[in-house]
C-alpha cells in the first residue's frame, strides 16, 4: 500500500471492470436488434451470440498492447501505464459507434445454425454496416486489451517478488466487485431508459453509459505512470544488492 503505483494499479480495476462487466450484454443486444428487424426469437438469440462472439476477436490482440507496452518502456519507466491509460481512454469512443451504429442483418428466419452462421460470416464482407460493426468492435477490444498484459507486467516492475501474489490477490478482489457491480447495475440501467427508449436502443444506451467509466480508469493509470518510475528504482536497488550478495 505505500507504493502509490500499487494503489492506483488496484483501485482502476473497480471502474474497469464495472464497464467490462456490462460488456457481458452485448449479445442481448444484438438479439434485440435482431426481433426489432422482423426475425423470430430463436433466430434473434443465435444472432445475438453469434455477432457477440465474432465482435470478441479484438481481445486476441492484447499481445499487441503488451508489445507496445515493453517497447515504449525501455525509452521511459512511464511507458507501460501510458499505453494502459492511452488504450483505455481511446477505447470509448469506438464502443460508442459500436452500440449506435445501424446493422443490416441478413440472415435465414428459422434456419438452421450452421445456415446462420454461414450468414453472420457472409454478411462481415456483403454488408457494410456489419462490416464497420466488427472494425469497431475490434479495435475498441484491442485498446482496452492492451490494460490486462501491461497491469501484470507493472506490478511485477514495482513489487519485489515476494510482495507480487499479494498485490495480484488484491487487484483480483477489487476485480471481481467492480464485475459483480457492473453485471448487476446494467440491468437496471435498461429497464430505467426504457421509459425514454424503445429496444434496442435502450440497450445501447444503457451500455454507451457504462463505458464512461473506462475514463476513471485511464485516469488512473496516467497517475501510476506519474509515479512508477520512483516506485520501480525503489524496487531495482535492493534487487541489484540482492544479486550481488548471491553473484559468485
Amino acid at each position: 500500500v505505500g507504493r502509490r503505483t500499487n494503489l492506483w494499479l488496484v483501485l482502476q480495476g473497480l471502474p474497469a471492470q464495472i464497464a467490462f462487466g456490462s460488456l457481458v450484454w452485448l449479445p442481448v443486444l444484438f438479439r434485440e436488434r435482431a426481433e426489432a428487424q422482423g426475425y423470430s426469437a430463436d433466430t434473434a438469440i443465435v444472432v445475438g451470440s453469434l455477432f457477440a462472439t465474432l465482435f470478441q476477436l479484438g481481445g486476441v490482440l492484447s499481445i499487441v498492447g503488451g508489445i507496445v507496452g515493453d517497447r515504449l518502456q525501455r525509452r521511459t519507466p512511464r511507458g507501460r501505464a501510458l499505453v494502459a491509460a492511452f488504450g483505455i481512454l481511446a477505447a470509448v469512443p469506438f464502443y460508442w459507434i459500436l452500440f449506435f451504429l445501424p446493422m443490416h442483418i441478413v440472415v435465414p428466419d428459422g434456419g438452421s445454425t450452421g445456415a446462420i452462421v454461414g450468414a453472420v460470416l457472409r454478411s462481415v464482407v456483403t454488408e457494410p454496416t456489419v462490416g464497420l460493426s466488427l472494425a469497431m468492435a475490434v479495435v475498441a477490444l484491442a485498446l482496452t486489451s492492451a490494460n490486462s498484459p501491461n497491469w501484470f507486467a507493472l506490478i511485477a516492475d514495482i513489487n519485489p517478488p515476494e510482495h507480487r501474489g499479494t498485490v495480484y490477490s488484491l487487484g483480483n478482489l477489487t476485480n471481481g466487485i467492480g464485475r459483480a457491480i457492473g453485471n448487476g447495475l446494467i440491468p437496471v440501467a435498461f429497464r430505467l431508459f426504457q421509459g425514454s427508449f424503445a429496444a434496442p436502443l435502450n440497450y445501447a444506451v444503457g451500455l454507451a453509459v457504462f463505458q464512461v467509466f473506462f475514463i476513471p480508469t485511464g485516469v488512473m493509470y496516467w497517475l501510476a505512470s506519474r509515479t512508477a518510475p520512483r516506485d520501480i528504482a525503489d524496487v531495482h536497488r535492493p534487487l541489484e544488492k540482492r544479486a550481488a550478495t548471491v553473484a559468485p
